[in-house]
């Protein structure tokens, strides 16, 4: 069958590329279903003959029918997608296109050129002020980029991470990077497991097993990017689960990515933590986190855009500036609006790795714009293009989504390196945010730069922005936390990260849409580190008895570090 294009198009843009994207009259889409248990019949009754009131009287050609996941991939006309959405079984249905031309970023970052340092300077010696911050839990008087932007002192932890799996979906981390060594100085071999994620194929794509291509040199795009995440949440000097376990999945465009539009790289997760095998060393399972610092987005020609949809009310285009600005669409250009990507078919894949066990976490966004909640005054914002397609603007991006559990996706803004700890101006905010954390002139592991590791001149260290650098420091505690509390759910997760969060430190301010210090109805929460693991009413330790472990468990690492300026 022909397909018969549209007039209609409109853009798809990263911070890198612009993909123009047309709609055809027959095309293949992704049907997201609500529950798995529908799939049987759902597949049946798209695939004879006699449909229901809403699934079509013919068979529908099944393009992809994925082993683990609620996504199936049919071949269907536009009004045949319309009459399906109203089934209840259908959650949504999106173009495979339009998710194929969604270009997976680095969830925003700004690299600097040159002992907890908040300046934009940068020297080996220099280490992740977050680290200070969220141990000490309280501003250190006029310690700011804007005021005194180095301290020294010394921070401990009692846990780190050991027997825990961190998970890095970003660029690909360099195993032999001094921060990913076991030890500090650099030796005793790499922390990094490079797993085969292609040995999971038959039970992730239903084919066969392959071999996943690490690289030998790491310069592809978002390397940096996902060295210097792996460091925060993992790193030796820099990080927070120093004895974790990493791995890496290359989740951007390119080879060895999973970054295709089916978004398998939450299958392969779900499958490598139902496969692992128990861990003799504590009889369990390793707990599995995964950080996702990395996001996508919709870039729409402003000529393409009909009307929005804003708090119940529908204004009707062509809008000025000052108009968009007043929706709260706020990333925009002369010609374009940019908003954050958000699809169900992505959510379900979030929603069923939580269910699964894995721990997910996830950066707010760089975006300066709110993500709202279900219920919440903006949720149901959208745009409405002259096509009659509709896109929600309020519902944040694909694992920083509202979704439909209690217990979603951690997500995480950013604060500013500012003496007032206001939240960096780059950083989402809203309801929907989970917690703060510092993200801004963060040092970190890279593979290229021009500050030296202070192991070795081989090896580079650099500064970064961006909700990309808070959300490791999230998952790099809860990866701590994991090593004591290994049965810890996605909820006991959330509970954990709130219940011990410092209240009310970060300044707010109240001007809307357009003020970029405004938390705009998200709470004040600081991550907060906490030392004492004796702590009730949230979770049991693992081993609550006062006896030394016997040899073979494992037990917590206490870690002191000296820093001196």
């Amino acid at each position: 069958m022909e397909n018969n294009k549209e007039k209609n198009t409109f853009l798809l843009k990263d911070n890198f590329e612009v993909k123009k994207f047309e709609l055809e009259e027959i095309d293949e889409y992704v049907v997201t279903v609500y529950h798995h248990e529908d799939l049987e019949s759902f597949y049946d009754d798209m695939e004879t003959h006699g449909g229901t009131d809403h699934v079509p009287d013919r068979c529908v050609e099944c393009c992809n029918r994925r082993p683990t996941s609620r996504n199936t991939h049919y071949h269907l006309s536009q009004e045949e997608v319309k009459t399906l959405k109203q089934d209840d079984r259908v959650w949504d249905i999106v173009p495979k296109k339009l998710l194929d031309s969604v270009i997976r970023h680095p969830t925003g970052w700004t690299e600097t050129s040159s002992n907890w340092d908040k300046s934009s300077s940068e020297a080996s010696t220099h280490r992740n002020w977050g680290l200070r911050r969220c141990i000490d839990g309280t501003q250190t008087s006029n310690w700011g980029s804007n005021g005194t932007a180095n301290i020294t002192g010394s921070v401990t932890a009692t846990s780190s991470g050991k027997n825990v799996d961190v998970v890095i979906v970003d660029g690909f981390i360099n195993p032999n990077h001094p921060e990913m060594a076991v030890n500090y100085d650099g030796s005793g071999g790499t922390r990094v497991v490079q797993f085969n994620w292609y040995s999971l194929n038959p039970s992730v794509t239903g084919g066969a097993a392959g071999t996943y291509p690490y690289p030998a040199t790491y310069t592809a795009y978002g390397d940096d990017h996902g060295m210097h995440v792996g460091g925060t949440a993992a790193g030796n000097s820099q990080g927070w689960a120093r004895g974790a376990n990493v791995f890496n999945i290359y989740v951007y465009a390119g080879s060895g990515s999973l970054a295709d539009g089916s978004n398998y790289v939450f299958d392969y997760v779900r499958e490598f933590h139902k496969q692992k095998a128990v861990n003799p060393a504590t009889g369990l399972r390793n707990p599995t986190i995964m950080n996702n610092s990395w996001g996508s987005s919709y870039t729409f020609s402003k000529s393409n855009i009909a009307s929005v949809v804003w708090r119940g009310t529908t204004y009707t285009g062509p809008f000025t500036i000052a108009q968009y600005n007043s929706f709260g669409l706020t990333d925009q250009g002369a010609t374009f609006v940019s908003i954050r990507f958000y699809s169900a078919a992505y959510e379900s894949e979030v929603q069923d790795a939580i269910n699964d066990g894995v721990i997910v976490v996830g950066a707010a966004g760089n975006e300066y714009t709110k993500i709202d909640v279900p219920g919440g005054i903006d949720y149901d914002n959208r745009i409405i293009l002259t096509n009659g397609s509709e896109f929600y603007y309020h519902r944040g991006s694909i694992f920083t989504s509202a979704g439909t559990l209690a217990a979603g996706s951690i997500c995480v803004g950013a604060i500013s390196t500012l003496v007032n700890e206001s939240k960096a101006d780059f950083s989402n905010s809203g309801p929907r945010v989970t917690i703060y954390a510092p993200g801004t002139q963060t040092m970190s592991s890279v593979h290229s730069g021009t500050t030296n590791d202070f192991r070795s001149t081989s090896f580079k260290i650099d500064k970064q922005g961006g909700t990309s650098m808070a959300s490791p420091q999230v998952c790099g505690v809860l990866a701590c936390a994991l090593e004591q509390y290994p049965r810890m759910t996605q909820a006991q997760a959330i509970q954990y990260i709130q219940s011990f969060a410092t209240l009310n430190q970060i300044t707010n301010t109240s001007g809307g849409y357009l003020d970029v210090t405004d938390l705009q109805g998200s709470g004040n929460r600081y991550l907060f580190y906490k030392k004492d693991r004796k702590e009730s009413g949230v979770l049991q330790p693992r081993d609550a008895t006062k006896t030394r472990p016997t040899s073979g468990q494992a037990y917590p690492r206490r870690l002191t570090l000296h820093y001196k300026k």
